[in-house]
């Protein structure tokens, strides 16, 4: 299945939002859809409330 830049940017920022709005209600992510369980990010040791996402050219998807 092949996406477009603008889907993968897409979603990678929803990713980053549900991340940041879940912390902003819970400072220990218990809240959050990508908790294990235990507080601890499934998603990436970095929190994705912290990617700096990368939207222009030449593209990749993070800085």
């Amino acid at each position: 299945m092949k996406h477009t830049k603008e889907e993968i940017i897409t979603a990678l920022h929803i990713i980053k939002d549900t991340c940041q709005e879940s912390t902003e209600k819970c400072v220990d992510c218990l809240l959050c859809p990508f908790n294990d369980g235990d507080g601890h990010c499934i998603v990436n040791e970095q929190a994705p409330s912290a990617w700096d996402i990368k939207d222009d050219e030449p593209w990749r998807a993070f800085e």
